[in-house]
């Protein structure tokens, strides 16, 4: 029996002093009764008392290791959540303290439609609230790791159409400004060719180095 969690006190059945009892780990507690009259007769029951559970507050969330995603891929999967709470199957509600991100299914991720910049933010710290079914809040910290990915050159300021003269030295040097690199570590090399990816004409030349065209057009090159 489990006499020892209770006490009778002034003919009142109560739970002996500095015992809690927890409905997660025991539901029903069996005890013997025995009450005795002046004369020395006595009697005893079998009774079982039973708890009635409570809403208790999840004391914690918790994140599995993985805590990256790859810059500029949308919808990716950063993190498993478990909710510490003794109420074992409770439904829960998360809010993150950036929306760009949800949990879906115990999961956290990016939201559809939404990628991140490595250049613009490497690491990304979070808050993850979880509330019960009675209200009661949990909170979880989380920091995202941003993987940089290869990201291609892009023009930022168009060359403008150029004019040789016949017979006299032609030189054009491209603008250091003229194609940027979110990825400021890597070396842009430039090739050239005519618009239809034939090699440029005789006359004209480019240096690699230098980033420069020079040459001089002849009659036959007019046009």
């Amino acid at each position: 029996t489990d006499n020892d969690v209770f006490q009778i006190t002034d003919n009142r059945l109560e739970v002996r002093a500095g015992v809690s009892l927890d409905f997660e780990s025991q539901v029903d507690y069996s005890i013997r009764l025995q009450a005795t009259d002046q004369g020395g007769l006595s009697i005893e029951e079998v009774a079982v008392v039973s708890l009635n559970d409570v809403n208790e507050p999840p004391q914690g969330i918790g994140f599995s290791r993985n805590n990256f995603v790859y810059e500029n891929v949308a919808d990716q999967w950063i993190a498993n959540i478990t909710v510490l709470d003794p109420d074992e199957g409770e439904q829960h509600d998360f809010t993150v303290s950036d929306n760009r991100f949800e949990v879906v299914s115990g999961q956290l991720r990016l939201k559809a439609n939404q990628s991140l910049n490595y250049e613009a933010e490497p690491t990304i710290s979070l808050t993850v609230t979880s509330v019960d079914q009675g209200g009661f809040e949990a909170t979880g910290e989380h920091v995202v790791e941003v993987w940089d990915l290869n990201d291609p050159p892009q023009v930022l300021n168009p060359i403008p159409d150029l004019n040789a003269i016949m017979n006299l030295r032609f030189r054009y040097v491209i603008p250091s400004d003229t194609f940027f690199d979110e990825d400021q570590s890597d070396w842009t090399s430039i090739s050239v060719s005519q618009p239809d990816g034939s090699p440029l004409p005789e006359w004209l030349s480019f240096d690699e180095a230098s980033h420069q065209f020079t040459g001089i057009p002849l009659a036959k090159d007019v046009g």
